[in-house]
């Protein structure tokens, strides 16, 4: 195998381009470069399994790292992404990833970008100030795994879900925009603390399917859950409480005195008498 550490990788085209290798890039410095900091690809089948830890990537002009393809699964460790001209770490064309333990922050796009096709595993990352959210997940046919991350001061979502699927487990999500924001998407959201964001702790639109259990929604300058247009699915033991609105449904549910009754809620609650949603 491969091994490229502790070099200083500055001013190329690329820093380090990785194609169907399963090298380890650790303890280097890769920033300036013109295009990304590191690009992991595979091609024709052949599988990527690169290890990439323990680095510094940052003010590269592009993304911090790119990683595309079918057959590519790096695991992404304990880096410190910041400052890229683009988003920290780019996942397309099918590629899954392990990211962990990172520190992703001050980008100029996403902290972390899930586009179409691609999913991931993020786990006991510290996501924060990046300029539009922090993390962006689009449409794929594989659920992404968002657990124990802290998210926070993002200008734009804590989490941006695009037609996504997937599954955001004890995560803290605080002070950004809007916590979570969801557009047709399906997403369980389980035992995260969503607080203190500037607009809303969580908004649904559109058709998106939803299930919130064991959460805490707090202290949000808008609204705590805000349930838009036709979204649907299940709220059971959650605390919604202390902020400007604590609970809005749009479309009233046909069993609202269950989520009433199911849930810990403040005393603004605001549901409109006709009964069209779907939340069962």
């Amino acid at each position: 195998d491969v091994l490229v550490s502790n070099c200083r990788v500055v001013e190329n085209k690329q820093g380090v381009a990785i194609f169907c290798s399963d090298c380890s890039i650790t303890g280097n410095t890769i920033e300036n470069n013109t295009g990304s900091g590191v690009v992991i690809r595979s091609q024709d089948g052949i599988l990527a399994r690169p290890k990439v830890s323990d680095n510094s990537i940052a003010n590269n002009v592009a993304c911090g790292v790119v990683i595309e393809g079918k057959q590519c699964f790096p695991v992404i460790c304990r880096n410190e992404i910041f400052s890229n001209k683009n988003s920290g770490i780019s996942l397309a064309k099918f590629a899954k990833a392990l990211v962990f333990r990172n520190h992703i922050r001050e980008n100029i796009l996403h902290g972390i970008a899930v586009c179409e096709s691609a999913s991931g595993h993020f786990e006991h990352n510290v996501i924060s100030a990046n300029l539009k959210s922090n993390m962006s997940l689009g449409p794929s046919p594989d659920q992404s795994s968002i657990l124990y991350n802290k998210l926070s001061f993002a200008r734009g979502e804590g989490i941006f879900l695009l037609g996504a699927n997937a599954r955001i487990y004890s995560n803290e999500i605080y002070k950004n925009q809007t916590g979570v924001l969801g557009i047709n998407c399906w997403v369980q959201i389980f035992k995260c603390r969503v607080h203190e964001n500037r607009d809303h702790g969580i908004l649904m639109m559109k058709k998106s399917t939803f299930t919130a259990l064991f959460n805490k929604i707090y202290q949000n300058s808008g609204v705590g859950l805000f349930l838009r247009d036709e979204v649907r699915g299940s709220l059971d033991r959650n605390e919604i409480k202390g902020n400007e609105i604590d609970l809005l449904l749009e479309q009233k549910s046909e069993i609202q005195q269950e989520i009433l009754k199911q849930n810990d809620l403040g005393k603004d609650v605001r549901i409109p008498s006709k009964t069209l949603c779907q939340i069962f």
